[in-house]
């Protein structure tokens, strides 16, 4: 699961999108989400092709300030849901590494749940 505090800027030049996949480990995944404080939770839907997928996600501006998780499948409600979800999220906007180079900017409310469909 990704936590905000493990953000590092490494300084080394321009940020650039990584994918990695990681064939290891559930295949599901379960998480709890930590919101109130100043913190909220973003879930990102994709589909079955990005199970395994990393995607990082940055302050808005701060590209090179990354935390990442993975794309698992995901049971709610008796369906297969596939996402990555970043359980505890300082409120703010944030640039979602994903997909094309550019990102997409997202906005996180402390005590709520974002969520963005990229299952298109």
């Amino acid at each position: 699961m990704a936590r905000w505090s493990g953000a590092v800027d490494t300084g080394a030049g321009p940020a650039t999108p990584r994918v990695e996949h990681h064939q290891g480990g559930p295949r599901h995944g379960a998480c709890v989400l930590e919101l109130g404080g100043g913190v909220g939770a973003l879930v990102v839907h994709t589909t079955a092709a990005t199970l395994g997928t990393e995607i990082e996600l940055s302050p808005v501006g701060r590209d090179r300030e990354r935390v990442h998780t993975v794309v698992r499948e995901r049971i709610a409600a008796g369906r297969v849901l596939h996402a990555g979800v970043f359980p505890e999220v300082p409120a703010g906007e944030y640039t979602l590494w994903c997909g094309p180079p550019g990102g997409h900017v997202v906005r996180v409310v402390a005590g709520e749940v974002a969520e963005v469909d990229l299952g298109v």
